[in-house]
C-alpha cells in the first residue's frame, strides 16, 4: 500500500482528500503545516506528497525548496483553492506533477497519483 503525506492547514480539506485516498486504498499521514510535512516526509519516506500552497510555518513552496535542496525526489502534487497561472508555472518548473484546484475531483486526484507513483 502506497503511503501519501498530505499537507494542508485546512482540516476540512484534509478530511476530504484523506477520505478519497483511504477509500482508494492509500495510507495517508496528515500535516497541518509545512513544517509538519517536512517532519513526516523525513520520518515516513512516503511514496507521494500532496501539498497546499498557503500554510503556516512553512508554505508549500518552502517545502518544495527543502525537498529540492535535500535531493528528495518524491512525486508531488500541489493542491490550491486559488491558483494564478504564474504560481502554477513556478511549481511545474520545480517538478510538480500537477497543480489541482481544491477541492480536488476524486477521479482527477486518483488518476494523477496512479499515473505517477514510482513502483
Amino acid at each position: 500500500m502506497a503511503k501519501i503525506v498530505l499537507a494542508d492547514d485546512s482540516k476540512l480539506a484534509r478530511m476530504q482528500a484523506t477520505g478519497i485516498l483511504r477509500k482508494a486504498g492509500y495510507e495517508v499521514v496528515e500535516a497541518k503545516n509545512g513544517r509538519e510535512a517536512v517532519e513526516l516526509i523525513e520520518k515516513h519516506n512516503p511514496d507521494f506528497v500532496l501539498l497546499d500552497i498557503l500554510m503556516p510555518e512553512m508554505d508549500g513552496a518552502e517545502v518544495v525548496d527543502w525537498m529540492i535542496d535535500k535531493g528528495i525526489k518524491i512525486p508531488y502534487v500541489v493542491l490550491s483553492a486559488d491558483i494564478q497561472f504564474s504560481t502554477k508555472e513556478e511549481f511545474l518548473e520545480k517538478g510538480a506533477i500537477a497543480v489541482i484546484n481544491k477541492p480536488p475531483k476524486e477521479i482527477e486526484l486518483l488518476r494523477v497519483i496512479r499515473e505517477n507513483l514510482v513502483s
